[in-house]
């Protein structure tokens, strides 16, 4: 099967691609496994199992990352970015990333906390330029 195998997850594209998040977070209570899989490849998706399942440490992480992540769409064609339902990040959407990584991290609260916060808080303060 393998990790573009199986029933699962042809279920699990079709809720993505359908925009229907909500079901597809909900299905991963009964396949909890497959869907950590899929969510991998679904970064955008990734930090709210993390805030559902109560590990806010790699919510505030794949948040982070996202935030400072290039374009998912660039090397993808016209259509697919259209199918894929990738955009753009604009300079709020980075923002808003950062700061609900910030949250988790405090719920978090785990032994890095405080350098965490000092790394996002650094980032906040990135020039437009840079996330641009």
């Amino acid at each position: 099967m393998g990790p573009k195998g199986g029933f699962s997850y042809y279920v699990f594209e079709q809720l993505y691609a359908r925009r229907l998040f909500s079901k597809l977070m909900r299905l991963g209570e009964e396949f909890p496994e497959e869907l950590s899989i899929f969510l991998k490849q679904h970064r955008d998706l990734l930090w709210l199992r993390g805030v559902f399942l109560h590990q806010f440490p790699l919510a505030s992480e794949t948040l982070h990352e996202l935030a400072l992540s290039q374009d998912e769409s660039s090397g993808l064609e016209a259509d697919e970015v259209a199918e894929s339902g990738y955009r753009d990040l604009t300079l709020a959407d980075r923002k808003r990333f950062l700061k609900l990584a910030k949250i988790a991290a405090l719920a978090g609260n785990d032994d890095d906390t405080e350098t965490k916060m000092k790394r996002l808080e650094a980032d906040l303060r990135i020039p437009s330029y840079r996330c641009a």
